[in-house]
């Protein structure tokens, strides 16, 4: 089992969803699922660099926004999303 979250950078707004596995087709279908009422707002996303973000060639095109991969010794990218979302789950 595996957990996606997703942390809006402005308003902290965390949408999570609880997958089967952390396979890259599961999170290519979680994450436009979590994002679809927020479609208008969403013009850019970044991820980690995890093997579960290998197919997401789907996510920006469902979602009509530029997808960017966080630079992999600069954990202020990731961090915010990791500790907010580690406090409610």
């Amino acid at each position: 089992q595996a957990i996606v979250s997703l942390t809006e950078r402005k308003s902290r707004l965390s949408p999570i969803s609880k997958l089967k596995t952390k396979g890259a087709d599961e999170v290519e279908e979680a994450v436009p699922a979590l994002l679809e009422p927020l479609t208008e707002q969403v013009h850019t996303i970044t991820s980690d660099n995890g093997k579960e973000f290998a197919r997401r060639e789907g996510i920006p095109k469902t979602l009509n926004a530029d997808f960017y991969f966080a630079h992999p010794h600069a954990q202020g990218n990731r961090m915010k999303s990791a500790t907010f979302a580690c406090g409610y789950v």
